[in-house]
């Protein structure tokens, strides 16, 4: 719950509520801030440093397997790769809670203030409710609005919907619908987002695509503990 921890230390949300709701979630999937143990490679040790792997006790073919570059699968993109040359894939449906809310447009301070105030009453919309909560916080807007005030949905993604949740005050209960969606990595402070979903824009009009309805942020850092020119957000953008 790195995320929802990473609200209550930027004064987003309150920190007792937050607490309480990371004692509900009962698993989450591991986001690019949370790396896994380093593996083994041919030319690496178990701690990453340059050097031999010693594989004279395993079974031939494991000695062969890890030997042979040719046998070596092809690298996950860094998010720098993605960041470079995002690209479109298919997105399954996400449950989400979410709360509709409004900030003055260009103006980063209203949005974070807008956000804290929706992420409070998710937050403690998940504590009463016991919701297992599936990933990172999001932020979901219209790609064709425009305006001095802009709309847009504070939302946690659920591993699951219960049977009969009620929608209570400003907290509704939704989906993040399935479809195309070309994806970037941005890296960065959240006021130079704008640069990312240009370039993600751009990527579909090369592509002969078009923009569909929406596009959404997710927050994968904690800024509790990054550098706002370390902060990754992943910028996900419909396709028509």
């Amino acid at each position: 719950m790195n995320r929802l921890k990473s609200l209550v230390e930027t004064g987003k949300v309150d920190g007792a509520a937050a607490v309480q709701v990371a004692e509900t979630a009962k698993s989450e999937p591991a986001t690019p801030s949370e790396k896994a143990p380093p593996q083994s490679a041919p030319g690496k040790t178990p701690e990453g440093k340059d050097g031999d792997l010693d594989v004279s006790g395993l079974p031939e073919p494991v000695q062969k397997a890890l030997t042979d570059k040719e046998s070596q699968p092809t690298p996950l993109p860094s998010a720098e790769d993605l960041a470079r040359d995002p690209d479109v894939a298919q997105r399954q449906a996400q449950a989400i809670i979410y709360v509709s809310t409004t900030a003055k447009s260009g103006d980063q301070a209203a949005t974070n203030a807008a956000l804290a105030d929706a992420n409070n009453e998710l937050i403690a919309y998940i504590q009463k409710h016991g919701l297992d909560v599936s990933g990172a916080p999001l932020a979901i807007w219209d790609n064709d609005e425009e305006g001095d005030q802009r709309r847009f949905d504070a939302a946690i993604p659920l591993l699951s919907v219960p049977p009969g949740l009620p929608e209570e005050g400003r907290v509704k209960v939704g989906e993040l619908e399935a479809g195309l969606v070309i994806m970037g990595v941005h890296r960065g402070a959240y006021s130079s987002i704008g640069d990312t979903l240009t370039k993600l824009r751009g990527k579909l009009r090369d592509k002969g695509m078009k923009p569909g309805k929406r596009y959404w942020e997710e927050y994968v850092s904690d800024p509790g503990e990054t550098n706002d020119d370390e902060l990754l957000t992943n910028v996900y953008v419909q396709v028509q």
